[in-house]
């Protein structure tokens, strides 16, 4: 059962039966891959939100926040985002999108207020 939604968590061309595939595992090891390793990056935030290695998450935040090609993706990362430097780092520094900047310009205001 496990190897069969691993395989679909990976390898299923339908994006909703990935997603439901991986919110299926619990093998840290699987889901720290496809977090680091998968094409899609929505399986990747996914698999982020559902590891417990908060440097393995952290670090796909930051990479889908300063690369996805999709705006809402990128925007996604940065809500889940906890990590000021990242962040302030993003808000100043990212130079192709202001939505994006804007964005994490919030989270860091949001983050200081706490």
């Amino acid at each position: 059962m496990l190897a069969e939604i691993a395989r679909n968590a990976r390898n299923a061309r339908n994006r909703g039966v990935r997603l439901e595939a991986i919110r299926g595992l619990f093998d840290e090891e699987l889901l720290c891959g496809i977090a680091q390793n998968a094409d899609d990056q929505s399986d990747r935030l996914e698999a982020a939100g559902r590891v417990r290695n908060s440097a393995v998450s952290r670090a796909t935040y930051s990479d889908i926040a300063r690369n996805a090609r999709e705006r809402r993706m990128r925007v996604e990362a940065i809500r889940r985002l906890d990590d000021q430097a990242v962040l302030d780092d993003i808000a100043n520094n990212l130079s192709d999108e202001e939505g994006v900047r804007l964005e994490a310009r919030k989270k860091l205001a949001e983050l200081r207020k706490v």
